[in-house]
């Protein structure tokens, strides 16, 4: 399975419900312990959005 969390460029990363980016770290770090791919992208605009 392939994860992706999806952020916008905040420095401590609030809006994700992760509180900072060492515990999104931590996230995918599980993530991927499990065997699942998992990564983190930052976009800026809802447009940004078509990319993934």
């Amino acid at each position: 399975m392939k994860i992706e969390l999806i952020t916008t460029p905040n420095q401590i990363l609030c809006e994700t419900g992760f509180d900072g980016f060492n515990a999104c770290q931590d996230v995918i770090n599980l993530i991927q312990k499990m065997g699942h791919s998992c990564n983190i992208s930052s976009y800026q605009f809802l447009a940004d959005l078509d990319d993934v």
